[in-house]
């Protein structure tokens, strides 16, 4: 599978991580895609430096829904900011239908929304009650517990060709402050940006139309994440077979210079998969030493197609 993924958002509005073991974060969608039901859940750490870290705990949940006639998601992420003490809490929705059928392929579109809700970490908030005195300045990002808020509401499409898929979503986050002009921690709200991303990939043997065409399923990817603040990118290479899987990557992070080679390894059984990517930035070539770690759950349940009368006959298309 050959994936690329570009997205742009506003650095200091977001946590600077996005999920690469969730395709639901990556495109909704792939919400009830094939029928099946997905859960997903993880969490990604970003070291930069000693004074620049990123953390970000995420879970997803998708199902096909007979009733709606398409795929309903729902996700929650929770950020931290290192730096400046700023914590996000996402919660969204998606539904992907509309499905169209041509010759050799399909076509499915999907609507999303999710409010994004930005604080002081708790932490820092506590530290600050218990031990600044009134005249004291407060840690970053300022005094008030409650920051700013975003609406982010967005379309997408996914389409596919024999064995080639591509697609493309994107949401408009709309910008409310919390704090007032003048307080610290005040962020002046920039020109609405757009947050996209795009996604294209092409099976390389294992499970091709029902059928197993190989025991080994290889996964060459490549993703591209594009914010206002910084470019990242990030190109892979997994290998399946049977419980087991492998691989490595190459994620070049070009607005600080960090340059992180890592491997990947996975462990299936039945319906569940662990899977764990690790990186350390390369000396030489890099400014900084950085870190990145993921350590994600998924869970594939497929359609179960049964018959009271004749229980060993497959749903009828």
């Amino acid at each position: 599978m050959i994936t690329l993924f570009a997205h742009v958002a506003r650095g200091q509005n977001e946590t600077y991580l996005q999920p690469f073991s969730s395709l639901l974060a990556i495109n909704p969608s792939f919400a009830g895609y094939n029928k099946n039901t997905n859960f997903a859940a993880g969490n990604q750490y970003y070291y930069l430096n000693e004074n620049q870290a990123y953390n970000l705990f995420y879970t997803t949940y998708d199902k096909y829904s007979e009733k709606l006639k398409g795929g309903i998601g729902v996700w929650l992420q929770y950020g931290i900011t290192g730096h400046n003490n700023i914590s996000t809490t996402e919660l969204g929705f998606a539904y992907s239908g509309f499905e169209r059928k041509f010759s050799g392929g399909r076509i499915i579109f999907s609507a999303n929304t999710a409010l994004l809700f930005a604080t002081k970490q708790w932490f820092a908030y506590t530290l600050d009650k218990l031990l600044l005195s009134k005249t004291d300045p407060p840690s970053l990002p300022g005094k008030k517990f409650t920051q700013y808020y975003l609406i982010k509401p967005g379309l997408g499409f996914l389409c596919e060709i024999n064995s080639i898929s591509f697609g493309l979503s994107g949401n408009v986050p709309f910008h409310f402050n919390l704090t007032h002009e003048g307080e610290e921690g005040y962020q002046k709200p920039l020109k609405t940006p757009v947050n996209l991303s795009f996604y294209l990939s092409k099976k390389v043997g294992g499970n091709r139309r029902g059928l197993k065409s190989s025991p080994f399923e290889a996964l060459p990817e490549l993703i591209v994440f594009y914010n206002q603040e910084f470019v990242l990118s990030r190109a892979s290479l997994k290998i399946t077979h049977t419980e087991h899987s492998f691989g490595f990557f190459v994620q070049n992070d070009f607005t600080n210079n960090i340059h992180c080679l890592g491997g990947t390894l996975g462990y299936r059984y039945n319906n569940t998969t662990v899977n764990l990517n690790t990186g350390i930035g390369v000396p030489g070539i890099s400014d900084e030493i950085g870190v990145t770690c993921e350590l994600s759950l998924n869970v594939l349940i497929p359609p179960v197609h049964y018959s009271k009368i004749k229980p060993w006959v497959p749903k009828r298309k």
